[in-house]
């Protein structure tokens, strides 16, 4: 169940685009602190925005692999299907809402989901390599 393949698309293929740019931000973020700026906004590292984007693509190529291959997973493919339209319309009504109110700011709820939603998301990625090409 797990292989190096597995291990490596989990990392660099899953976690490193979801939450490497937030990551990145806190090390700017912390640099700065340590030169001494005053003014810095630490809550944009949580980006749900390049979550949910980074899990569209992911759970699209997870349906894809798994649909498509010798012994289709069905229901593996048809949950990722589901998971990349929630994160599709939510990254349209994020984009909406943000357009619609320049100053909205992402809702902690929001945050949340998008992190479960992502959880979920890599974790049936990573199932997903498992299946035979």
């Amino acid at each position: 169940m797990y292989s190096n393949a597995q291990l490596s698309w989990l990392f660099f293929e899953g976690l490193v685009p979801v939450f490497g740019a937030g990551i990145i931000f806190l090390l700017y973020g912390w640099c700065r602190y340590m030169v001494g700026a005053t003014a810095y906004s630490w809550n944009e590292a949580i980006d749900p925005q390049g979550w949910l984007y980074c899990g569209l693509i992911i759970a699209i190529q997870a349906a894809l692999r798994s649909l498509q291959a010798e012994t289709p997973k069905f229901f593996l493919g048809v949950f990722c299907i589901v998971c990349a339209t929630l994160c599709g319309l939510l990254l349209i009504a994020v984009m909406a809402e943000r357009g619609g109110n320049l100053a909205w700011r992402t809702p902690t709820r929001l945050k949340v989901g998008s992190f479960v939603l992502i959880v979920i998301i890599i974790a049936n990625g990573y199932a997903a390599q498992a299946v035979p090409k």
